[in-house]
């Protein structure tokens, strides 16, 4: 099969396809003899294969290590089987903290009306999301909290804040003036700072997915009380 034809078999990208291959995600994909690819039931099979795993939330960095080890041969046959055992106890952790979340939502639910409803609202009218832009806030953000002035009495106090961004840059100094922003405004409201993550040299999602920035998100998130 060309790479067009897998394309739209699964559903992912020629781009991701050509990047997926480049990064050893997948195995080495057979080439035709002037060197075009050509995907055979095998290399359909390892796409499934990675996409299933993707999907389960197991990292690049497990998935790729699995391939590397599967190309190997039968040697590494006692070392697939544990890396397999490792996964499947997290992909377990997960599905058991996935209940829990499904628990709790499914109790603020049935309590929606009378105690999350109100609240919700009030956070969706003060949410807004910016990128970094010139080393600091957004316009469009900044008109968003100049909003904040009519609202200070019921935003302001007893809440908290977090700050996650991403940028293009990686130089130490990248984030100081969102940081410094940021800063400034839980002084101004009176918020509490739950913590902040910077993914600095993150240009595009395929490169922060190789990093540990999503699961420091994760775990930053899963601290807010």
């Amino acid at each position: 099969m060309t790479i067009k034809e897998v394309s739209e078999k699964t559903g992912i990208s020629i781009d991701n396809l050509r990047y997926y291959e480049r990064i050893g995600l997948i195995p080495p994909v057979p080439r035709t003899e002037s060197g075009i690819r050509n995907y055979d039931e095998i290399s359909i099979q390892w796409i499934e294969f990675v996409m299933r795993f993707k999907k389960a939330g197991v990292s690049l960095g497990t998935i790729r290590e699995y391939i590397q080890l599967a190309m190997k041969g039968e040697s590494t046959k006692d070392a697939r089987r544990d890396l397999l055992i490792k996964t499947k106890a997290g992909i377990e952790e997960k599905i058991r903290e996935m209940q829990e979340t499904l628990d709790i939502i499914n109790y603020k639910i049935d309590t929606y009306d009378q105690k999350c409803g109100p609240i919700t609202n009030e956070l969706i009218a003060s949410w807004k999301v910016t990128p970094l832009y010139y080393f600091g806030m957004s316009t469009q953000i900044k008109a968003v909290i100049d909003r904040f002035h009519a609202n200070n009495a019921k935003l302001a106090g007893n809440k908290k804040a977090m700050l996650l961004a991403t940028s293009y840059g990686a130089d130490d100094w990248t984030m100081e003036a969102l940081e410094k922003n940021y800063e400034s405004i839980l002084r101004f409201m009176n918020w509490d700072d739950a913590g902040k993550l910077f993914a600095t040299g993150c240009p595009v999602r395929e490169v922060i997915e190789q990093t540990n920035f999503p699961n420091k998100a994760y775990e930053l998130g899963k601290s807010i009380q």
